[in-house]
């Protein structure tokens, strides 16, 4: 008899749990895999958002992603490792292409869509530049001479220049009409560039572009303007410490902005020279451009002692708002993360978020407007970065869960 009832609870736990299981699965399901606490606080400052998955579906994982004049654009693979290149429509929250990997490894292929094409070659042997129509879906190859540039991290194609970033060998240009390639090698120095540092200037332009560079003398980096014909228009020197965040190279109104060491630095588009410097807190930062003819600079300090709790790393943070043209500090923010925090933009605000809080601030004003302390179960949910549109400039909040928002 005990033992009878004993199975009957044991039956009706295992069915309540089943049921629990259930639920919380049709709730996933039904809410497009959304991370409830994120997009509660995040929704609010977001005219629209996109789960990701809610268009590809939950088979595939999200290796890769860019935004291109509001059309993203993701690299994806399956269970079985078999990659894919899909497009989205922001506007319509439609499916424009799905196409296979033509590399067929996700790892090492590097990719990017210009118009009707998709570009994609292969990171470790790029001396094959493939190319897919999206819209009758043919497949062509064209040659690339890249004896002095290898292993390109990513590679962006502007009409018809194709650049090879994010590189530890050096960076190039290759004119997509002549398959001519402009290359940039670390000759001078048995150190290489730091792949985060060898970026192009963005938003892309298509008369000039601002590219970063080789190692010309220890922590010395040269920057190249880069014309539409794919010559070389002017250069720039910077120093660069191979810290984290690179140079932030960012275009706007005439101007190059740039990380020279601890200074944000605006240099005239055409000529090259200085228009303006402002020393910032740290050589540890990014710069984002926002609208409005005024510029974020978000400096990272280094960590603080901390002997209490040794994983509790805090780092000290300012951010000040710079006027684009003059180079005038509007306001100053200064706060202390715990560990490296998340940076993102939206609807005139900037949202931080590290591992213990959630702040929201006024980037016109410098005024904090939300701060949020999480609740220990959801410190690693709150994690997202910024994303920026490469052409137009538009600055999106792209979540650990593959939401967009904007």
């Amino acid at each position: 008899m005990i033992c009878k009832l004993i199975r009957n609870r044991v039956s009706r736990f295992l069915l309540f749990f089943g049921l629990i299981v259930i639920f919380t699965a049709w709730l996933e399901c039904r809410s497009g895999g959304y991370n409830y606490s994120l997009h509660r606080d995040v929704a609010k400052y977001a005219a629209d958002s996109l789960n990701i998955h809610t268009i590809i579906g939950k088979e595939l994982t999200v290796i890769d992603t860019k935004i291109k004049e509001h059309r993203l654009f993701i690299k994806a693979v399956n269970r079985f490792d078999t990659s894919y290149f899909l497009g989205i429509d922001l506007s319509s929250k439609q499916l424009l292409f799905e196409v296979r990997d033509p590399i067929g490894n996700y790892i090492r292929s590097a990719f990017d869509v210009e118009g009707d094409s998709l570009y994609c070659i292969d990171r470790t042997e790029p001396a094959v530049l493939h190319i897919v129509s999206l819209r009758s879906y043919k497949k062509s190859t064209r040659k690339l001479l890249l004896s002095d540039v290898v292993a390109p991290g990513q590679i962006l194609v502007n009409g018809r220049q194709m650049y090879l970033v994010s590189n530890v060998y050096g960076v190039a240009v290759v004119d997509l009409s002549t398959m001519k390639t402009t290359a940039f090698r670390n000759n001078n120095s048995s150190r290489t560039v730091s792949p985060l540092v060898s970026a192009v200037s963005l938003p892309l332009n298509k008369d000039m572009n601002l590219l970063s560079g080789d190692e010309v003398q220890g922590d010395r980096l040269k920057l190249y303007a880069i014309g539409k014909s794919g010559t070389v228009q002017w250069e720039f020197s910077i120093q660069e410490r191979g810290n984290y965040y690179g140079i932030s190279p960012l275009s706007a109104d005439g101007l190059f902005l740039i990380k020279d060491d601890s200074s944000v630095v605006a240099l005239d588009k055409l000529s090259g020279s200085i228009r303006w410097k402002s020393a910032s807190y740290s050589h540890k930062k990014v710069i984002f451009c926002v609208a409005d003819g005024y510029v974020v600079d978000f400096s990272l300090g280094n960590p603080l002692p901390n002997e209490e709790d040794i994983d509790r790393i805090i780092y000290p943070v300012k951010v000040r708002l710079l006027n684009v043209a003059t180079g005038n500090v509007n306001w100053e923010y200064s706060f202390n993360a715990i560990d490296e925090p998340g940076v993102a933009m939206l609807a005139g605000k900037l949202l931080v978020s590290d591992k213990e809080i959630f702040r929201v601030v006024s980037l016109h004003e410098g005024r904090e407007l939300e701060k949020t302390r999480f609740k220990h179960k959801e410190k690693h949910r709150y994690a997202f970065q910024i994303q920026q549109d490469l052409v137009t400039g538009e600055n999106y909040l792209s979540s650990y869960d593959d939401v967009i928002y904007w």
